[in-house]
């Protein structure tokens, strides 16, 4: 009786180690398609201008703020005026981060890319920028007496909380841009596809804070380099 009760616990046993190698190798195949599925590409057109535009606004941002501000007497304060500075400074460093520098080399894009580029927004561009761009849209609590800003805050207001509302739907569409399921023809062209619109949404997220740090930095440039505004 208890050989009979070992050899039915070993054939228990032996049918558990089996299952267990057997979800073992599935998610083992299944993970190595998803690397295939991952380092899908997308090459973008050497005619293409989304890169060389944003570029374009983050080099003359930083034109704009090269500005003595010694001789200002406007109605900024001096702290004001050196906060602004820095402030702008700060956002163009965080747009120019080391992932974008990297990505923006490259003519092939592949989604790893893309997320690594989304994470960079999300990390570095929001958490970065978004507090300093604030300072510039609460002016009337802040103590600015600019009109410019004063006159504009509720307009800065809208576009601070759509960086917010773009930030969520990149985190919850780069998570739909990879599956565990089996490569086919048709997967490989939608992953193509999506590392494709999820690059240039990405950018355009990157544009229109670069766009909006460019315009105040336009200000700036006025306002400091000019007496006032």
């Amino acid at each position: 009786m208890m050989d009979f009760v070992r050899q039915y616990c070993h054939i228990i046993a032996y049918s558990l180690m089996g299952l267990v190698f057997a979800f073992a190798s599935f998610f083992l195949i299944i993970n190595l398609y998803h690397q295939s599925e991952v380092s899908k590409t997308y090459t973008y057109s050497a005619n293409d201008t989304s890169l060389a535009n944003l570029n374009t606004t983050l080099a003359h941002s930083k034109e704009l703020l090269e500005v003595n501000a010694s001789n200002y007497h406007g109605s900024l304060t001096e702290f004001q005026v050196s906060t602004a500075d820095k402030y702008l400074n700060q956002c163009l460093i965080a747009l120019d981060n080391d992932i974008y520098k990297e990505v923006s080399k490259k003519r092939t894009i592949t989604i790893l890319d893309v997320y690594e580029l989304r994470e960079a927004y999300e990390n570095q561009v929001l958490a970065d920028c978004y507090p300093k761009l604030l300072w510039f849209a609460d002016a009337e609590n802040q103590g600015f007496k600019n009109d410019y800003l004063i006159q504009n805050q509720n307009v800065l207001k809208l576009y601070l909380d759509d960086m917010k509302v773009r930030t969520n739907y990149l985190k919850s569409d780069i998570l739909n841009n990879s599956s565990y399921f089996f490569n086919t023809n048709l997967s490989s062209n939608i992953i193509r596809h999506n590392v494709r619109e999820g690059f240039y949404e990405t950018l355009t997220a990157y544009q229109e804070v670069a766009s909006l740090v460019e315009e105040l930095s336009s200000w700036y440039h006025d306002e400091v380099g000019g007496g006032s505004r």
